[in-house]
C-alpha cells in the first residue's frame, strides 16, 4: 500500500509496512505515527538536502 508519509514510522520506501490500515474521516491513516525531528536537527538535514541538491545540479548542469 502506497504511503507518501516520509516522517511516519510506519513508511518505508514508499509503502506502508503494515497489512492493515484504517482511514479516518478525511482519509487520512489512522494507524500514523509520525517522528519527532528537533528544530536543530530539522535545520541540518534542510541544509544538507539543499547542498545535495545544489551539487546534483552542478554535476548534470542544471
Amino acid at each position: 500500500m502506497e504511503c507518501c508519509n516520509r516522517l511516519c514510522i510506519y513508511e518505508e520506501n514508499g509503502s506502508c509496512c503494515l497489512d492493515e490500515i484504517d482511514l479516518n474521516e478525511f482519509g487520512l491513516c489512522g494507524q500514523c505515527i509520525t517522528i519527532s525531528i528537533d528544530e536543530i536537527t530539522l535545520k541540518k538535514l534542510k541544509k544538507k538536502t539543499r547542498e545535495r541538491i545544489s551539487a546534483a545540479e552542478e554535476i548534470s548542469g542544471i
